[in-house]
């Protein structure tokens, strides 16, 4: 059961960490929203992905 959970622990982490460096290598400003006719109509800072998640 240690094994496991250790494994899981650091899939998880590897998983926030992949997530942290992708948030730093966004843009400033990201789509955050497109419309029928495939056009970017709301834009919002690259923390907005955060509060996506």
């Amino acid at each position: 059961m240690r094994v496991f959970t250790w494994i899981v622990r650091t899939i998880v982490a590897g998983a926030v960490l992949i997530c942290v460096i992708m948030i730093g290598l966004a843009p400033q400003t990201v789509v955050t929203h497109f419309n029928s006719a495939g056009l970017a109509d709301s834009f919002g800072s690259r923390w907005w992905l955060v509060m996506r998640l």
